[in-house]
């Protein structure tokens, strides 16, 4: 056994209780599958090859991988994996007889047979084995109605069921393919991060404020005060401004303010006079300050975790001749129709800081409006997956609650209202 494979056996060996999952074990059933299968004389010789390699499949997933939960099954399909090439060389060295040999199944063929069966893995059922229903009914996410909320916060939970398949790429290097999808570390639900929401939900809003310029701009060309204000809304909501959107967010100014985007050698220098004007805009009404520039959005945002996984494959063409470069490439999918739920606190902390609770109601409407339409737009047009220009991470509104904190529990039920609007279209909830 070579280094790396008695690495990755011992680490997981444990795994494996009634039979070693290891070289010699694997060699002794190919050779008895083998012979069996030779000696049979009702299996014709052209159908040899072939007949070995289903039953082998078979026996790995029943006798092997089926016993454990599916993400035991996948560390176990890596470990087999570190033999393949020992177990390539014993067919075709050792156990051939004439032309016929067995060909022994790559791990990744056999990874693959484990998701026709159905077509998507349930991992719920796996967590049963040893998780409580308590604690899978957290997954599931309470509803949000106990008040231990804080003064001036709005809980917002938002069901969702996926139109499209949503992917991520996740950093497991053990794993059977290339692109497993982002689990939870401890009980390997996959699950959107939480800054992944809030960089696809600040993506979104930059649209939404695209989407008012262009609109705005068939009236007349915009006040420098109110393109600031919309803007600054971003600021307030998702914290300081990245350097990878700021050029952006600058040409869009310039667009509102001007009417145009400059282009040309003036370009650079007038998207940085605008975003340093902008600054010293958001110093000026107290929004960031001068000795810390850096500041916290008003938005705070929490996982979301899904309980069924599936598999997906792409085969990359050839622009000319229309035929396969390489692949198949699989990866990892939660897919279509799988609930999930999107939550996320909103706490206006920097008002309440300065003791500026007078400003708080209003500027509650402002943000509530923006942000449903954020939702709304990250949710059901761009979507909030991996390969979203694609379709990917699409999602239809299934329902919507709000929670309010004391203080502002008089407006839940019009912020539930809006949201309804916003989301599902519904002006009379």
């Amino acid at each position: 056994m070579d280094k790396k494979s008695k690495k990755y056996y011992d680490v997981y060996s444990f795994i494996v209780k009634e039979k070693s999952l290891n070289e010699e074990f694997l060699k002794n059933k190919i050779r008895e599958k083998w012979d069996e299968i030779f000696n049979n004389s009702s299996i014709s010789l052209k159908r040899k090859k072939k007949e070995f390699k289903e039953q082998f499949i078979k026996f790995v997933k029943d006798e092997i991988l089926n016993k454990y939960s599916f993400t035991l099954q996948c560390k176990l399909l890596k470990i087999y994996e570190c033999y393949e090439d020992q177990l390539k060389n014993l067919a075709k060295t050792k156990l051939r007889r004439g032309n016929q040999y067995p060909e022994v199944p790559t791990a990744k063929e056999i990874y693959k047979e484990l998701f026709l069966q159905n077509n998507k893995i349930n991992l719920k059922e796996d967590l049963k084995v040893s998780i409580s229903e308590d604690f899978l009914k957290f997954i599931n996410i309470a509803d949000g109605s106990n008040d231990a909320f804080p003064y001036y916060s709005v809980y917002i939970q938002i069901k969702f069921a996926l139109k499209k398949p949503y992917l991520s790429k996740d950093d497991d290097e053990f794993y059977i393919i290339d692109n497993p999808i982002v689990k939870d570390k401890v009980f390997k639900l996959p699950m959107v991060r939480a800054t992944t929401w809030k960089g696809a939900l600040r993506f979104a809003a930059i649209k939404v404020f695209e989407d008012w310029i262009y609109e705005k701009l068939t009236e007349s060309k915009l006040d420098k005060e109110e393109v600031f204000k919309k803007r600054a809304r971003i600021v307030m909501l998702f914290g300081n401004e990245k350097d990878a959107h700021e050029d952006y967010l600058g040409k869009l100014c310039l667009l509102a303010i001007e009417g145009k985007v400059p282009t040309g050698s003036e370009a650079k220098k007038k998207i940085e006079d605008i975003n340093k004007e902008f600054e010293k805009w958001l110093v000026k009404n107290g929004i960031i300050s001068k000795e810390i520039p850096s500041r916290s959005g008003r938005l705070f945002f929490y996982p979301t975790f899904f309980d069924t996984i599936s598999l997906d494959v792409i085969t990359p063409l050839s622009r000319e001749t229309k035929t396969p470069v390489r692949g198949p490439i699989y990866f990892e999918i939660v897919p279509e129709n799988t609930k999930g739920i999107f939550r996320l606190s909103y706490y206006p902390f920097d008002l309440i800081a300065r003791g500026e609770f007078e400003k708080i109601n209003g500027e509650l409407k402002e943000d509530m409006e923006f942000l449903a339409k954020a939702i709304r737009k990250m949710l059901c047009e761009i979507g909030f997956s991996a390969k979203k220009t694609s379709g990917f991470g699409v999602a239809e509104i299934v329902d919507v609650d709000v929670v309010c904190g004391a203080k502002l529990k008089d407006y839940e039920n019009d912020i539930k209202k809006l949201f309804n609007k916003y989301l599902r279209g519904d002006d009379n909830d």
